[in-house]
């Protein structure tokens, strides 16, 4: 009841804002009451033909998917209500400017009155038909139908009550204290909408769930409570949420946060403002994913791309155990790769593998491509993105991996993290989610040596991650560099921090770039 009120209250608010400074800008124009009525109309018809067509929707949804539809519906308000807070907080005064001349205009007959009604309809129909987008959020969320009619209701009369109270003038200064308060219990319900989406999204197995239950409140609040319940609409409270849930709402405060705070600052300083939340956000997730880390060895890619470069480049992994189920384990890459912009870039591999006890045989075909999101140095962490195919003859299986590439340069350091999600694809459904973190900090002694430290973990299945030990957790020196001026290098010996992988393993690249 509370969210519905917040978010009819919110919408209202705009609304009568938008009426009361054409009113008062208008004042003395005949047939102003008619045109504005019109548009009153004519928002409300537009509003209730959506509210018909989203009751369409959801119906045809119904036993085909309904979970992704919810998730889609609460993902598509949490965004609706994001962009509103922002933009709203950004160019309040430019609205009301823009308002006051549309009105002066009519005023003084430079505009026909039926410019009104536009306004008014417009208005209308963007407020009405968010709050009926976000009412089918809440009802996704599992708010009842009554609660909702009747939080609708007094956000309704309390929208409208303001609205009045801020045509004559009585709430002229307090007004901004209204929107800032609105506009941060917005920014909660929506990282709660992102929240309940992604447990729509894990229930319908298309992102995995992490760790569930993170923690368990029930016995402390439960969610069936009216406080639980209460803070469950409004805040996004869970008693038993994912590892998933929790980092989504984290990062969504972080970012409409952010972007709500810096969106009246100067260019340059909110950039840099907003970067560092961006990586502050990053570091959080990269403790959240260590907490219970596993591992695989593999390159850890840097998110720079060098446009029209074409490298032959080979890679590969030997593991050394006392146990003959772990020891002699290998993999050879070899590919081609070519920088096609300055931003994007594409691979292609084949690769070779040899399990213990076993012969080598060919293993599989790999196609990579990796974009870089920013100009190198624009932000305070460089950062692109990672997306790869890999087919496997022999098996028939099909896999899709992802990865989040992010770095960031000194004079003398360079920290490079890489958060990979994987998961086999064209299969019969049910196949688990992979995930990985490999990092790695290097010194800058010269080009041709900057030794540092790098650590892989994995995990194979992320929604049942297991003990430690069960996880792959390897650790160890490493050094990058040039041999000459096309040849580039790394090696690293990794020692293991858990039981699943080989007690020592050496990881190698080698790049010849023409």
């Amino acid at each position: 009841m509370i969210s519905s009120a917040i978010i009819v209250f919110r919408e209202m608010l705009e609304i009568s804002l938008v009426l009361g400074i054409l009113l008062a800008a208008t004042r003395g124009v005949a047939n102003r009451g008619r045109w504005i009525c019109a548009g009153i109309a004519a928002g409300l018809l537009g509003s209730a033909l959506i509210a018909v067509f989203m009751e369409q929707i959801s119906m045809a949804f119904e036993g085909m998917g309904q979970e992704i539809f919810n998730a889609i519906v609460l993902l598509v308000a949490a965004v609706l209500i994001g962009i509103t807070v922002v933009w709203m907080h950004k160019h309040a005064r430019e609205l009301s400017a823009h308002l006051r001349q549309v009105g002066s205009d009519v005023t003084q007959g430079l505009r026909h009155s039926s410019v009104l009604a536009t306004v008014v309809a417009l208005t209308i129909l963007r407020d009405g038909s968010e709050i009926v987008l976000l009412g089918h959020g809440l009802l996704a969320a599992q708010q009842s139908v009554a609660t909702l009619l009747l939080g609708g209701l007094i956000g309704l009369v309390a929208g409208g009550l303001v609205g009045l109270a801020l045509y004559v003038g009585l709430l002229r200064a307090a007004s901004r204290h209204i929107f800032a308060v609105t506009s941060w219990l917005l920014i909660f319900l929506c990282a709660g909408m992102v929240s309940q989406a992604v447990k729509f999204l894990s229930a319908a197995d298309v992102v995995p769930s992490l760790i569930y239950p993170l923690w368990d409140t029930s016995a402390i609040l439960s969610e069936r409570g009216i406080v639980g319940q209460s803070l469950h609409v409004m805040l996004g409270y869970s008693a038993r949420p994912s590892g998933m849930q929790v980092l989504c709402y984290i990062a969504t405060i972080l970012v409409v946060g952010s972007a709500l705070v810096l969106s009246r600052k100067d260019g340059w300083l909110r950039s840099r403002l907003f970067s560092g939340a961006v990586a502050a956000a990053g570091l959080a997730i990269l403790l959240f994913a260590t907490v219970r880390p596993a591992f695989a060895i593999d390159k850890i890619y840097s998110p720079i791309v060098e446009g029209g470069e074409l490298e032959l480049e080979t890679r590969g992994t030997y593991g050394f155990d006392d146990e003959s189920d772990k020891d002699d384990a290998y993999k050879q890459l070899f590919g081609i790769g070519y920088g096609f912009t300055d931003r994007f870039a594409a691979e292609t591999y084949a690769e070779i593998e040899k399990e213990p006890e076993e012969s080598t045989r060919f293993e599989a075909l790999i196609a990579e491509a990796r974009y870089q999101l920013f100009e190198q140095g624009e932000y305070w962490l460089d950062s692109g993105a990672y997306l790869e195919y890999e087919y496997k003859p022999r098996d028939g299986e099909h896999e899709l991996e992802a990865k989040a590439l992010l770095e960031k340069s000194t004079s003398d350091w360079i920290g490079t993290v890489n958060f990979v999600i994987a998961r086999e694809i064209f299969g019969e459904g049910g196949e688990p989610w992979e995930g990985a973190v490999r990092w790695n900090a290097l010194y800058r002694i010269s080009q041709y040596a900057e030794p540092g430290i790098e650590w892989h973990s994995e995990v194979e299945d992320l929604d049942h991650m297991g003990d430690f030990d069960e996880q792959t957790h390897v650790v160890g020196p490493t050094i990058h560099g040039k041999l000459c001026d096309n040849w580039k290098y790394e090696l690293a010996g990794l020692f293991a921090v858990s039981d699943e992988p080989s007690d020592f393993t050496v990881r190698w690249v080698l790049e010849y770039e023409l």
